[in-house]
């Protein structure tokens, strides 16, 4: 590719944290053709002297899951990871249908609440921001067909299995089995809609 302006920089290790063993970071960038199109390249001097490509970027992680009660899933999973259920923002709904950017068969009320009807998110913990994990609970008319092939496991930090499996099987979840591998060992369940998860 053809460039028209080239930049190198060096930058400290302060500046690059995640280098390894790095002593200088060369940051070169070169503008394409499209001059509102700027590339970057990241390369970090290794303690053997090599340059290596590195990645400056890190990005957030959003789960979607399909299901059929949205908030009613959206609930059971925050109360489940101690996690906290994004708040609904009434006012800006309203105004949404008031302006005829959303019609009011898009909305419902739950707990209370007006909320969008087709979703529901839950973040880990209440002072989560933008760059936590996210979990979102959108509606679905399928229902599931065989085993996930994406499930998460709900670590309990040395909380008894058995204690929390029978809390969660009175909140609706199913037991599917147990299984271990080496020193650890874990129990498969599936929420009220199905979806498989481990605890351990």
């Amino acid at each position: 590719m053809r460039t028209t302006r080239k930049l190198v920089r060096r930058i400290s290790k302060l500046d690059f944290p995640h280098a390894l063993n790095s002593s200088r970071v060369l940051r070169r960038g070169h503008q394409a053709q499209n001059p509102q199109r700027i590339l970057h390249t990241v390369y970090v001097l290794d303690g053997h002297g090599q340059l290596r490509q590195t990645f400056p970027m890190a990005y957030s992680l959003q789960i979607v899951v399909d299901s059929f009660k949205p908030h009613e899933l959206a609930d059971w999973w925050a109360e489940t990871m101690g996690w906290t259920v994004e708040p609904s923002e009434e006012a800006f709904i309203r105004s949404m249908v008031e302006k005829a950017f959303a019609t009011g068969d898009q909305t419902k009320m739950h707990n209370g609440v007006l909320v969008w009807k087709d979703g529901q998110a839950i973040t880990a913990g209440p002072e989560a921001g933008s760059g936590q994990p996210r979990i979102l609970f959108q509606s679905g008319d399928q229902a599931k067909a065989g085993k996930n092939r994406i499930h998460w496991d709900v670590r309990l930090g040395g909380e008894d299995m058995a204690e929390v499996r029978a809390r969660l099987e009175v909140r609706g979840a199913t037991f599917l089995w147990e299984a271990s591998q080496g020193p650890h060992a874990w129990f498969t369940m599936a929420d009220p809609e199905g979806n498989e998860f481990c605890i351990g």
